[in-house]
Formats: C-alpha cells, sequence, structure tokens
C-alpha cells in the first residue's frame, strides 16, 4: 500500500496515519518499529505535498534530529531518517525552510563520517539536495561551516566529494 498510487496513500494520510506514525519517532532512536514509522513516513510522503505538510505541522522534523546523530543511532535508523527527510520536505518550500531552521541540514553532516563510499554519504548528498543545496558547491560550503564550527579538519569535506564522484 505505502508504495501505491497517489489516491491509496492520500486516503491514509486523510485517516490520521501520518501523527500516529510520528508518535513511534517520539520514542528516539531505541523505539520500537522505528525503522518501519521511518519507511511509511518516507513512502507517504513522497510527492505528496499533503503528507508533507501533514508531518510538519505534527512536529516530525525536530523529532529527526536525533535520529541523525551519527554517536546516538545505528547506520539503518539514519539511512531510514535521511531517506524520511528527503521525501518530507522535496518540492515543498514551506518543509524545506522548517527543516533548515530545525538544523537537519547541518544533522545530516555527522553521517559523513562514515566515510565517502558508504550508503549513508549518498543519502546524505539527496536530503541535502532536497534542503536545496543542490549542488556540490553549496554542500562544500555547508560542509565546511560545520566543520569550523566542529574543529573538523576536513575529512566530511573529504568523504563528501568522494560520495558525489559515485553519482
Amino acid at each position: 500500500v505505502m508504495r501505491a498510487a497517489a489516491a491509496p496513500r492520500r486516503s491514509l494520510v486523510e485517516m490520521g496515519a501520518i501523527p500516529k506514525l510520528i508518535c513511534i519517532l517520539r520514542g528516539g532512536p531505541q523505539a520500537e518499529g522505528l525503522e518501519a514509522a521511518l519507511g511509511a513516513i518516507e513512502a507517504l510522503s513522497d510527492g505528496m505535498p499533503e503528507a508533507q505538510d501533514s508531518a510538519r505541522e505534527h512536529g516530525v522534523l525536530p523529532l529527526l534530529s536525533p535520529l541523525l546523530d551519527r554517536d546516538a543511532t545505528p547506520a539503518d535508523i539514519r539511512d531510514n531518517s535521511l531517506l524520511a527527510l528527503r521525501a518530507l520536505v522535496d518540492g515543498n518550500d514551506q518543509s524545506v525552510a522548517a527543516a533548515r531552521e530545525a538544523g537537519l541540514a547541518e544533522g545530516a553532516l555527522s553521517s559523513l563520517d562514515d566515510g565517502g563510499d558508504s550508503e549513508c554519504a549518498l543519502l546524505v548528498i539527496h536530503a541535502l539536495t532536497s534542503l536545496g543545496f543542490r549542488e556540490l558547491h553549496t554542500q562544500i560550503a555547508l560542509v565546511s561551516g560545520a566543520n569550523h564550527r566542529a574543529g573538523d579538519r576536513g575529512t566530511r569535506t573529504g568523504a563528501l566529494k568522494t560520495a558525489w564522484a559515485r553519482l
């Protein structure tokens, strides 16, 4: 059902699926059913502004921040969080603005510490692209600003360039 056409997905959104899924995310990185909830949010939100708006209005974006934290969250959950983030904001200016305000662009960068050859690094690129950082140089500028604040010595920039070369 989740990968179905727009009409069945719209029906699920209208029946209140989004707030129920967001309740699971409130449990944080160790929540039961988290991976499935993230996958469902991604599938419902992908290309569907009604679902994106509902999720944003029910507070999903700030809940993604701890799920993007490399030190606190397993890679599979971070992967699903990055996929959900991309689906939640892609093509939705209000959701992009809210996600950027919530610091999710910077939050996604910790997954670059997995290395440029990781699946997470590619997902970071797609999430950042959906957040309006559409070109390599804009993503490097974001990483450079975050690196400066965190004292990183450029390993994230290298990982980003490596991942871009894989696209």
